[in-house]
């Protein structure tokens, strides 16, 4: 829930679990509530956290399985993804894939569980890079070794299948184009939180096209921006 970060709209919560309880029935789990403040006066938030039995959470936390962050997200938040990569492809070492399964594998499996974290977050180069990495070395594997030599270039094993590539997505070019996605959101003025806030305070009644980018502004907004020409 989000509310002013007053009083006022701490009572509407109150009342709204209370209503919430009669209805249903069930009683929420207030030791696994926890509150954050942004930009809320001290004073404030003394008077909220004296008003609601919650606890006070700090930032960065994980909420469907993806870090949350008031800041920039530092190269280590995303350690869980790569880990998690780094794991599955553990797993199928054991078991004997020849070159076209490991292939097939890397397009279907490993390629696929960056997406959901590329469709909220900009992944940093570094990151891009390490996932890459561990793809190439599964790829060219010899047995139980950890990595083989590569006999192709990782630019042509991009390429498509009609250009004698492996048709594998290269996340440097992915990542720009899901960035793109976000900009369409924008610009067709989709009906979510995040757009209406754009509109609200960034684009107003200008125009994306022409608006100045500000440093206040968040910096995957501004980021937006730069893809503009």
């Amino acid at each position: 829930m989000f509310t002013r970060g007053d009083l006022a709209s701490i009572e509407v919560i109150k009342r709204a679990l209370h209503m919430f309880r009669i209805c249903s029935g069930l009683e929420p789990s207030i030791a696994k509530i926890e509150v954050f403040f942004f930009n809320v006066p001290m004073a404030a938030r003394e008077a909220i956290l004296n008003s609601l039995p919650f606890q006070l959470g700090m930032f960065p936390i994980r909420y469907l399985g993806v870090p949350l962050s008031l800041l920039r997200l530092k190269v280590r938040d995303y350690a869980p993804l790569v880990s998690k990569v780094k794991m599955r492809i553990h797993d199928w070492k054991s078991i004997f894939l020849s070159f076209g399964g490991r292939k097939q594998f890397i397009i279907s499996v490993l390629q696929s569980m960056q997406l959901y974290w590329m469709l909220v977050f900009i992944l940093p180069s570094t990151i891009i890079h390490d996932l890459e990495t561990l793809f190439r070395d599964f790829l060219w594997a010899q047995g139980d070794d950890s990595r083989g030599k590569c006999r192709i270039a990782w630019d042509a094993v991009c390429k498509t299948i009609d250009n004698d590539g492996f048709g594998f997505k290269r996340f440097a070019t992915w990542k720009r184009v899901l960035v793109t996605k976000h900009i369409w959101d924008v610009l067709s003025r989709r009906n979510n939180l995040w757009v209406n806030w754009i509109w609200l305070h960034c684009i107003q009644d200008g125009s994306f096209w022409s608006i100045s980018t500000r440093p206040s502004w968040s910096w995957i907004f501004r980021k937006m921006l730069t893809l503009r020409p």
